[in-house]
């Protein structure tokens, strides 16, 4: 069936607009791509562009190149110049331990005059967390064959595996001689190092036990001396505690001089220090006789624990005076503690006793026996008994040690050449022993 149909004058005329715009468009795309394919070059162009810059040595170029050359210019933006750097967190190349960065820190001499310390030992145990109490210190207990030594203690680790060295070079050992030695090892008495001629004290920890011994397992302090010191310097100081006690004072001149067009030079130190020293006595509150310990319980006490907190406790086994025995046999002792109960805590043991058996101890003139009064005694305990005459042993522990000091040194050095150098030290000390006041 064929269907048969007219066109109308508006149908003609849309015709006729749709084809104009077509025509139009197609005219603007096809301007497009010739001004493109004209001016840009093609992506192979570029790169290969690239490789024969940086690959090639430059040659005559057509005016196609030069074009090409411009445009590439117009469009890469220009890079700013900076320099970089580079960290190396990890190698596999051989290296020293000698030469490896070691964890460590520096105390120099204007912090020293600073805190206006008197010892190093002191010094370092202030201002090195690293530093602990070593076995002879200027604070707390010291061994009764070597008071007044201060002994450095890295890590906690002892002071004989604490090497010291003096300008790069082993200071000798300043432990006293005795079969009751202060510690194992060859310490270093450090106090007998002049503050005043202090210029740096470096603190290396750990790494050095292989290259030094033993010795240098927890690390390594060097004492820097002021050898190129030049002048004259007098310094005075003066200190106390808060309650006005455990005076100390230090008197140092230092003198140095140069010679030979700065060649050589000596420098010479006289150095008087003295610290007073304080017992526990002398806080009786916080550490002597009043200070509250744990103990054990009283006789007669009913209490769950074995130990209670209190003050006052003593030593009932002997007396400021003396307290005579009977006997000389070694464990034999004056009273019966209150280890033995109520029914004999109190008496006589191997101690001269009275008609009642209460042991007798002289009196404070020496000349006569006097009843003694043990005090409260404790259960289980035989040596520590609260209040009564006996002796509170904790009077007696240093809080400060006494010590008295006149340190006399000597430094020179001499440039032989350019890379050689001489240096010397002489070093003379006399420590004066004196109890606390």
């Amino acid at each position: 069936m064929i269907l048969l149909g007219t066109v109308t004058p508006q149908d003609d005329h849309r015709k006729r607009t749709l084809t104009f715009v077509s025509f139009l468009l197609g005219c603007c795309i096809t301007s497009f791509s010739s001004a493109s394919a004209s001016q840009a070059p093609k992506p192979e162009a570029l790169h290969t562009k690239t490789i024969q810059h940086s690959k090639t040595q430059p040659g005559p170029s057509s005016p196609g190149t030069s074009a090409r050359s411009s445009f590439l210019a117009k469009i890469t933006p220009e890079l700013p110049q900076t320099s970089e750097t580079i960290y190396v967190t990890g190698t596999r190349l051989t290296q020293s331990r000698l030469t490896n960065v070691m964890a460590g820190s520096t105390l120099d001499a204007a912090q020293l005059q600073r805190r206006g310390y008197l010892d190093l030992g002191l010094a370092l145990l202030r201002e090195n967390p690293a530093i602990s109490v070593g076995d002879n210190s200027p604070i707390g207990t010291q061994n009764s064959f070597g008071a007044g030594q201060s002994f450095v203690s890295l890590l906690n680790l002892g002071s004989q595996r604490t090497l010291t060295l003096v300008d790069g070079m082993r200071m000798g050992g300043g432990a006293s001689a005795s079969i009751y030695g202060v510690g194992p090892g060859s310490q270093v008495d450090i106090s007998a190092l002049p503050t005043s001629l202090i210029k740096t004290i470096d603190t290396r920890l750990g790494g050095a036990g292989a290259a030094y011994g033993a010795d240098a397992v927890a690390g390594v302090i060097n004492y820097e001396l002021d050898d190129h010191y030049k002048g004259v310097s007098l310094n005075a100081q003066g200190d106390w505690s808060q309650k006005l006690d455990n005076a100390a004072e230090k008197i140092a001149l230092k003198a140095g001089t140069s010679f030979d067009h700065d060649r050589g030079g000596l420098v010479f130190d006289v150095e008087y220090r003295r610290q007073a020293g304080m017992l526990a006595s002398d806080r009786p509150d916080s550490f002597g006789e009043n200070a509250v310990i744990y103990h054990r319980a009283a006789l007669g006490q009913n209490t769950p624990y074995s130990f209670v907190p209190g003050s006052g406790t003593r030593y009932i086994q002997s007396t400021l005076t003396g307290m005579p025995t009977l006997t000389g046999n070694y464990g034999d002792l004056p009273v019966y503690g209150g280890v033995y109960g109520s029914a004999y805590a109190g008496l006589a043991n191997a101690g001269i006793a009275n008609t009642a058996g209460t042991p007798l101890v002289f009196s404070g003139n020496g000349q006569t026996l006097v009843p003694f009064n043990s005090g409260t005694l404790l259960q289980g305990d035989n040596v520590l008994g609260i209040g009564g005459d006996g002796i509170a042993l904790r009077n007696y522990i240093p809080i400060r040690t006494p010590s008295d000091r006149l340190n006399l040194t000597l430094l020179g050095h001499y440039d032989l050449t350019d890379h050689l150098h001489a240096t010397w030290q002489l070093v003379r000390q006399r420590q004066f022993r004196e109890p606390c006041r």
